[in-house]
């Protein structure tokens, strides 16, 4: 016998089976947990560096390699990743996901504190700038009207 000859047959059987199957559906939404956004945190710190009038391979050369060689030493660093254009460098610093975001940071600042000497004096002090995951909008949305 197949479901269709049972629903056929008995429909007060097939009637009371759906109901119970939407009702245990129904409790099972309510209960299952639901989780908006994990709790992830990128460790992924910049520093920049504004030296006025200075061409990007100047940059390259006296702010960002050092900046590099510098940081590069820098307990549970994963990839470092820099641009150098025009009177400005970054690096942006990217650790590995159990590492604690300030305690790298006071890492970072140590070692830049270590090679200021190094940066030419006319180059603005460089700026830590930690990302933080938490501040990022999730979505946007625009809606307009007439």
């Amino acid at each position: 016998m197949t479901l269709s000859e049972l629903s056929v047959r008995r429909p007060v059987l097939a009637a009371v089976a759906s109901l119970l199957l939407v009702v245990f559906g129904i409790a099972a939404l309510r209960e299952i947990p639901v989780r908006e956004l994990p709790d992830v945190e990128s460790a992924v710190i910049t520093i920049s560096t504004t030296y006025q009038g200075a061409a990007p391979e100047v940059v390259e050369t006296d702010i960002t390699e050092v900046l590099e060689g510098a940081v590069s030493a820098v307990e549970g660093l994963q990839m470092i990743t820099s641009s150098s254009r025009r009177g400005v460098s970054e690096v942006t610093l990217e650790f590995h996901s159990g590492r604690d975001l300030a305690a790298a940071a006071s890492d970072v600042r140590d070692a830049i504190s270590r090679i200021r000497g190094q940066i030419p004096s006319q180059a603005d002090e460089p700026i830590v700038d930690k990302s933080d995951a938490n501040s990022d909008p999730v979505m946007r949305l625009a809606v307009t009207s007439d």
